[in-house]
């Protein structure tokens, strides 16, 4: 999900009301990928695609060590971190669907 979505926007600000705190660094891993040169500016298409794949790495890495995860049921990416969340022994309550909170009233 976008960043920069209002709904995301809206379900940060209830949950921080209950001392939980929403990360989402999407830009500033892709301006250090830039820095780093993973990511040059004007890159070629492949580049971009390769700067894109390793941003998706860490923030699976991240999704799966946090102390809870929220995605989207209509999300492959969803998918494999709750799938490694499993595997990694993190109890099943601390997953949370995006669409499932929202019908529930958390905004």
């Amino acid at each position: 999900m976008n960043c920069s979505d209002w709904r995301l926007s809206r379900m940060a600000l209830m949950l921080s009301r209950r001392a939980v705190r929403t990360v989402c660094a999407k830009e500033v891993l892709q301006e250090a990928l830039t820095a780093e040169g993973h990511a040059p500016d004007g890159a070629a298409p492949a580049a971009e695609v390769q700067s894109n794949y390793f941003a998706s790495l860490v923030e699976q890495e991240l999704s799966l060590r946090a102390h809870t995860f929220i995605g989207s049921k209509y999300s492959t990416w969803t998918d494999t971190v709750r799938g490694l969340r499993l595997a990694a022994g993190k109890p099943a309550a601390a997953h949370h669907l995006f669409e499932e909170l929202w019908a529930l009233g958390v905004k």
